[in-house]
């Protein structure tokens, strides 16, 4: 059986693009062992704050240097189209070549002949405290240029439920050819949520044109091998129980109605029944629902009469029970027959190894829950494992030749495994509502989490008059857990409460209300924002600014004769305050000589009336004037 099962590997040669305060603005590839790297135009322009890239410096950040080099680094941008929009830049390192191994640097193909196939991702796009991730997905194939914009070569769209703000230039690895085909670019954003999973590439094959005139490759990348599996003399006196059973160390009750997740379920179903799928990465921020959908998806594999049953089944809860040793001491146990008790006595690693050995006697089913125990949670080795026993473990069950099969719950994607194309990861989000699927965050419109009464309170302290501004309340919680749901519902209700008054103002004949209390409350004002539509802080002042006049406009419009009325007394009111004192004094003077001049006619009006009548208004202002003069 072919071994060879090991794609590039993503994190090797992904760099971070960083601003001058040292801040991630986005991703690049290392493309050279001469110190170049691709990245995004606009990644560019972000962290320089401006569109004139020419010469221009940003800080590069090599967070897998194997040896003691360097890590942080400055580059210039030495090549981009000047005469074209296509989206990429060739940053040059300064002071030096590449601090990666040969073996760690991009290769590039172009996206031709990627049509359909299946791709990996890897860049900096941040969810809470989780400063990277993972996307996966479908390259759906080259699509026309938008009509804004001078290209050389098509975008590539793809279909993924991962890409985000942050992953622009993250390298698009086409898991078929093993070959970088594109850069990640723009991410597809509707507010209804259509066409959500869209995103574009830039082709790489732009890079291969003048001024970049980087090398390409036509042929598919040859996989590199799994870890070999180095068993001891041992295991030839070793045998594996016939009927190991099942051992449930730590595991949860099974979630109810897991049919919720139907896409999902057919999806793990597809991947127990294919014995090429060796990995399963259930990665999500909730704990307990992803914990107890696994235990739901089990128990139902166990009595489906028509899918082939493991020989086993072995959970381990790493929250309870993070001991190593525990662990691979269980494993032994559940595998080997008692009488080979000898084995405990033997180093950890040997062991592994010989569990390594056993693997290949059968489909077993192996589940780690809450894999994240033994993750690096933060710092450059971020999600990788820091037990090598485990990492050992989990590559060799991801070995071709290995039958069994392993489900590893996490909220952290396990990055020692993205390089086997037996592992395959699945995002879990819980389900609010009825609401069908692996991942979806729509927010619900019903109340299935019981947040009426958090809504209520809400809408009171924005309402009360003694609530002293300006405030700012934080909405916490993990990715799923509610809350879009409860901001749109806590918007819904002090709509709702406005429309309200209006209409018992409206009506007030038979049911006054009391005008204190009523008039004490204040015009409230809702504005949504999305600040995931931005990808930088100077982009999302901005917007955030546009939103309130927008909605400042739109609250105030009465159509245009309207809306100009109440521009002109908006300003009218605005100025008042400069010029009262001096239209005060002009008035005071003006009714002075006013009186005056009425005082040369004895105040009868009769003959005022007629000295206006003959000698006109102007003539009647110039009789004023000179007599204003005459008094002066």
């Amino acid at each position: 059986m072919n071994q060879n099962v090991r794609l590039q590997n993503l994190r090797d040669f992904t760099v971070q693009i960083r601003n001058d305060a040292d801040q991630i603005v986005g991703t690049g590839i290392a493309v050279s062992m001469d110190g170049k790297v691709v990245t995004c135009r606009h990644v560019v322009e972000t962290a320089l704050r401006h569109k004139n890239i020419e010469g221009a410096e940003v800080g590069v950040y090599f967070p897998q240097v194997r040896g003691g080099e360097e890590k942080k680094r400055k580059a210039i941008v030495e090549k981009y189209f000047k005469e074209y929009d296509d989206d990429v830049v060739l940053l040059q390192l300064t002071g030096g070549s590449s601090p990666l191994a040969p073996e760690q640097i991009a290769v590039l193909g172009t996206a031709e002949d990627s049509q359909g196939n299946g791709f990996r991702s890897f860049g900096y796009r941040k969810l809470e405290n989780y400063i990277a991730g993972l996307a996966d997905g479908k390259i759906m194939g080259s699509v026309k240029s938008p009509l804004n914009r001078n290209l050389q070569v098509e975008p590539v769209m793809l279909n993924s439920l991962h890409l985000s703000a942050g992953m622009s230039g993250a390298a698009v690895l086409d898991v078929e050819r093993n070959l970088v085909i594109g850069l990640v670019a723009e991410d597809y954003y509707r507010a209804d949520m259509q066409d959500r999973d869209t995103a574009y590439a830039v082709n790489c094959q732009v890079l291969g044109l003048h001024p970049i005139n980087l090398s390409l490759v036509d042929n598919a990348l040859p996989l590199e091998s799994a870890l070999s599996l180095k068993i001891d003399t041992i295991l030839d006196d070793v045998t594996p129980r016939d009927n190991p059973g099942i051992s449930l160390n730590g595991a949860p009750t099974a979630l109810r109605n897991i049919e919720k997740w139907s896409t999902l379920l057919e999806k793990l179903n597809g991947n127990w029944d294919d014995f090429s799928h060796h990995l399963v990465g259930l990665i999500g921020l909730s704990i307990e629902d992803k914990r107890s959908f696994v235990r739901g998806w089990l128990d139902s594999l166990l009595i489906n009469n028509q899918r082939y049953k493991p020989k086993g089944v072995f959970w381990w809860n790493f929250y309870e029970n993070s001991n190593i040793d525990d662990f691979i001491n269980s494993i032994i146990e559940f595998m080997v027959d008692d009488k080979f008790s000898s084995l405990k006595a033997k180093d950890i690693n040997t062991k592994a190894q010989i569990i390594g050995g056993l693997l290949k006697s059968g489909r077993y089913l192996f589940i780690l829950d809450g894999t994240e125990i033994l993750q690096f949670q933060q710092g450059d080795q971020f999600g990788l494992l820091r037990s090598v026993v485990v990492k050992e473990f989990l590559q060799h069950l991801a070995n071709p030749e290995i039958q069994s099969f392993c489900v590893a719950i996490s909220r952290i994607s396990l990055f020692d495994l993205i390089s086997y194309k037996t592992y395959t990861e699945y995002g879990f989000v819980p389900q609010l509502g009825g609401q069908h699927g692996a991942t979806s965050d729509t927010p619900s419109t019903n109340d299935h989490l019981g947040y009426k009464s958090y809504v209520d309170a809400f809408g009171d302290l924005v309402e009360s008059p003694y609530t002293q501004l300006p405030l700012t309340v934080g909405v916490y919680g993990s990715w799923g857990m509610g809350k879009s749901f409860i901001l749109k519902h806590v918007e819904d209700e002090i709509k709702n409460r406005t429309i309200a008054r209006k209409a018992t103002r409206r009506f007030w004949t038979k049911n006054k209300p009391d005008s204190k209390s009523d008039i004490s409350i204040p015009k409230i004002y809702t504005i949504y924002f999305n600040a995931w539509e931005y990808s930088s802080n100077d982009i999302i002042w901005p917007g955030l600014v546009r939103k309130v006049m927008d909605k400042i406009e739109e609250e105030t419009a009465w159509g245009r004769p309207g809306l100009f009325l109440n521009k002109f007394w908006l300003n009218l009111k605005r100025q008042w305050k400069y010029v009262r004192a001096y239209l005060v004094l002009i008035l005071a003077v003006t009714l002075s000589i006013i009186v005056l001049l009425f005082s040369q006619f004895n105040f009868d009006f009769q003959i005022i009336w007629n000295t206006v009548l003959a000698i006109g208004f102007g003539g009647f202002l110039k009789l004023i004037l000179l007599t204003f003069i005459k008094i002066g």
